[in-house]
């Protein structure tokens, strides 16, 4: 599923914790990864000179920690110090060495952060032709296949999306949570009782799939209210531990979905999340 993954991470995140997160993805098949760093030198004397040489130092060290860890979970690992923006490198990798899934840790502060998370980031998830696997910069290092969220608006990127959860499954995933939020500001309250039966109709379909996969636990939910508020009070209430969403809605509210729901929930969630581009 996840063969290659390339991974960067800021020395100012809690790389321990996020690399244990990253541990548990090889229960889905991950076996090498590059680790990398950014360094955009612009030396203009002699003291700018001595300040980079220092800091390129100590991302080198910072590297060769972070490999120890995943080679003691198995991994081949790689690591690379890039020269220039993370922002314009990272996506640039992952096509051209062909890797299939982009992790990042997710931090509103962060530099990363304001790349994947912040000012920057609607551009880059849109731009990002493959998975992206968003880390919070304070997670609690847990494993994240135990408890899958899949939120899904019924769109050609959700069914996308929903074939990395039948996968998962078939890796052994055991308990999966699909739910569908009724955006009540975007649907005529006339219409609500028909939209309910056919979406729950297909809501159940998704599930009787994943019961023909594997020995798994799936429940489905029909919610009502802000598609955003609703998944993160789900994700905080259930114990989700990772969540797989399409990085695009459906039709006319696509750029609506991506901006208000995806990028929102990216940012805001306590537990790692797990994005997939359409055009992938």
């Amino acid at each position: 599923m996840f063969s290659k993954i390339v991974i960067a991470l800021e020395m100012t995140s809690d790389t321990d914790e996020i690399l244990k997160c990253i541990k548990s993805l090889r229960n889905l098949g991950a076996k090498e990864c590059l680790l990398v760093q950014c360094f955009n030198p612009s030396v203009n004397d002699a003291a700018t000179s001595s300040y980079y040489s220092d800091l390129f130092s100590i991302i080198e060290e910072s590297l060769i920690k972070q490999k120890a860890i995943l080679e003691g979970y198995g991994y081949q690992v790689e690591t690379r110090i890039a020269s220039g923006f993370i922002k314009n490198e990272i996506n640039q990798i992952a096509d051209e060495e062909d890797f299939d899934l982009v992790i990042v840790a997710s931090e509103d502060n962060s530099m990363i952060g304001e790349v994947f998370s912040g000012g920057v980031a609607f551009e880059a998830i849109h731009n990002a032709s493959k998975p992206v696997l968003f880390v919070p910069n304070m997670t609690k290092g847990y494993d994240i296949t135990g408890h899958v969220l899949f939120p899904t608006d019924f769109s050609a990127n959700a069914d996308l999306a929903f074939g990395y959860v039948k996968t998962m499954v078939a890796h052994g995933i055991d308990k999966v949570t699909i739910i569908h939020v009724q955006d009540l500001s975007r649907t005529h309250t006339r219409q609500i009782e028909e939209i309910d039966d056919i979406d729950k109709q297909r809501l159940q379909a998704l599930r009787e799939e994943l019961l023909t996969i594997g020995k798994v636990n799936v429940n489905v939910e029909l919610l009502y209210g802000s598609p955003e508020a609703e998944i993160l009070k789900l994700t905080d209430e259930s114990g989700i531990s990772l969540i797989v969403m399409g990085s695009q809605g459906r039709g006319y509210i696509k750029e609506v979905f991506l901006g208000s729901v995806s990028h929102h929930i990216a940012r805001h969630s306590p537990c790692p999340v797990l994005l997939i581009p359409l055009r992938f």
